[in-house]
């Protein structure tokens, strides 16, 4: 049966409002799929197509040592053990570009959704780690087995994490790992920010990273970027800060003028802020007919 919505393509049978939930209550998502689930949305000829004009590839190898490489040299890469990571095909790709906007618009989300995709030779993939994005793996050729925690270790947590993995993170009591499951062609899973995971090859995979990204993106980074916008409108705002090395009168009263003027404004324009965000992203609902 022909979907309708990218979601609906990649999601089924969850709906649009379930994934968002799942987005909003930072909860793994496992959705097992037929062999065929995403076969028009990518294969292993694309993946080497791809590589000639792919934004950034990486070559990974074990304990996460890794380099930038030139597409020429992927293949003897792969064969030497690594996994190979193609990053920036919502950019170059057509048919992940698509993905990824109509995605972006079917469930209203304000920030940047990104594709990568990973081809590991058996046996290769990642060392127990986590990821500040939400990480959502289709499953398009061969086999990997993941371990994953039922909850996220650190919540939306602005950075990769360290590397080795604090002993307190890879206690099992803390849920570090308690599930494991074996991706085959056609399955999805979903991992919320800061949940710690890890994957591993059962003869050659392929896999497209679809991430839902938040830094830069953030409630705060677009409160604090209209706030500065408003600021900055402001002429008296726009002076400099002075360090008093002279005890000089003159620049404390300078600089204690400027901390009334920030703190006056601020106060002024944090509501004016708080309602153009919600003015912006919340859809009214029509009046009936």
């Amino acid at each position: 049966m022909p979907h309708d919505t990218i979601v609906e393509k990649l999601f089924a049978p969850i709906s649009a409002i379930d994934l968002i939930d799942s987005l909003i209550e930072s909860s793994p998502l496992m959705i097992e799929g037929p062999r065929n689930k995403f076969s028009d949305i990518f294969s292993l000829d694309e993946f080497w197509s791809a590589l000639p004009s792919a934004y950034h590839i990486r070559a990974v190898m074990p304990e996460l040592r890794q380099a930038t490489i030139r597409y020429s040299d992927a293949r003897d890469m792969f064969e030497s053990g690594a996994t190979l990571c193609v990053s920036g095909l919502e950019r170059t790709h057509s048919k992940l570009q698509n993905v990824a906007s109509r995605l972006q618009e079917e469930i209203g989300y304000l920030g940047a959704v990104e594709v990568k995709a990973y081809l590991s030779p058996s046996g290769a993939g990642f060392a127990p780690h986590y990821d500040p994005r939400t990480v959502t793996t289709l499953q398009i050729a061969g086999e990997k087995c993941w371990n994953y925690a039922n909850r996220p270790t650190e919540s939306m947590p602005l950075a990769n994490s360290p590397f080795p993995l604090p002993a307190w993170m890879a206690d099992d009591k803390v849920g570090t790992y308690t599930s494991s499951v074996v991706l085959k062609p056609g399955d999805l899973l979903c991992l919320p920010p800061g949940t710690v995971h890890s994957a591993s090859a059962s003869g050659t995979s392929l896999a497209l990273n679809v991430s839902f990204e938040y830094i830069g993106e953030s409630i705060a980074d677009r409160f604090c970027s209209i706030l500065r916008d408003r600021l900055m409108q402001e002429s008296n705002l726009r002076k400099v800060l002075m360090i008093d090395n002279f005890s000089n009168k003159k620049t404390h009263v300078y600089m204690d003028g400027l901390m009334d003027e920030i703190l006056s404004a601020v106060n002024r324009h944090v509501p004016l802020v708080a309602e153009e965000l919600k003015n912006t992203t919340l859809i009214k609902s029509k009046p009936d007919a």
